[in-house]
């Protein structure tokens, strides 16, 4: 049994075998997975920030990350310039607008934080708590917010949106009064031949799209759905000679072209096919 360093922990340890080159397999999936990684893609774990790692498992890019403690410092040194306590002192780490102690941030006057080259400077930097500084965000976006002028739908009054609310869908109507009384107006109707007795009735677009709208009354579907023309175009009804019994019945011509409707009823279909009558039991 031989006595192996694991290159990925550096911890020694028993080799029961010669190709055990790994103390376990944590370390195993550790070094496969720090191998098929691109080092120039590696990011580090606390801050985010691209780094070459000198070891296979490294996976901060400096000690302050690597300490829980100091979190804080390197996220000061990225984002704000190093900057950040000089002005949480300058603003005796309370929010500026409301003076409140908890929850405090560093925020950016002229809105630069997200970019690629942030102004750091302490005059553009102040101290806000989470609330002014959502309230702050929200005043900025709406500022820049290109807006156009529309006309309500229902109303026909000219009012002032958002380019953004109109590509979403939104903006069509100048208050919550008009978006109300628009939907609850009745939808456009206009007027369809009902397939079975021909008269004419309302009917809506939706009501077509969905399969109704083809009856203008409960009677005349009741007769569709339980006559002769169920799952088939209403027509008129032609007599027909059976061509077993020779006995006179109704069909339409839709059954005559797809080849139904030859016997007028069971058992003459079944003569014609067997050359028998059906079997039936003795009472």
């Amino acid at each position: 049994m031989d006595i192996k360093k694991c290159p990925v922990c550096g911890r020694a340890f028993h080799a029961k075998r010669k190709s055990k080159t790994f103390c376990s397999e944590g370390c195993k999936k550790k070094f496969a997975y720090v191998n098929s990684k691109d080092y120039s893609a590696r990011k580090c774990i606390r801050c985010g920030r691209p780094f070459i790692p000198i070891r296979l498992n490294q996976f901060y890019c400096c000690k302050e990350c690597q300490n829980k403690q100091s979190i804080d410092i390197c996220h000061d040194n990225t984002r704000f310039g190093g900057n950040k306590e000089l002005v949480l002192k300058r603003d005796g780490y309370k929010c500026v607008m409301c003076g409140n102690v908890n929850g405090i941030n560093v925020h950016h006057k002229d809105e630069s934080g997200n970019s690629e080259y942030p102004n750091n400077e302490p005059d553009n930097l102040i101290t806000l708590c989470d609330a002014c500084h959502i309230k702050t965000h929200n005043v900025h976006r709406k500022r820049t917010r290109k807006r156009i002028n529309v006309t309500c739908q229902n109303c026909g009054k000219p009012f002032e949106t958002t380019e953004e609310a109109v590509s979403e869908g939104r903006g069509k109507y100048c208050s919550k009064e008009c978006k109300h009384a628009s939907m609850s107006q009745p939808k456009t109707s206009f007027a369809a031949n009902c397939l079975v007795c021909g008269k004419e009735f309302p009917t809506t677009p939706y009501k077509q799209s969905i399969g109704k709208g083809k009856y203008c009354s409960p009677e005349c579907s009741q007769q569709a759905q339980t006559g002769v023309h169920k799952y088939k175009p209403i027509t008129k009804q032609i007599p027909t000679t059976c061509l077993t019994c020779g006995k006179i019945f109704m069909t339409t011509q839709y059954y005559l072209d797809s080849g139904r409707d030859k016997y007028c009823c069971r058992a003459c279909s079944t003569i014609a096919r067997r050359g028998k009558p059906p079997h039936r039991k003795k009472q």
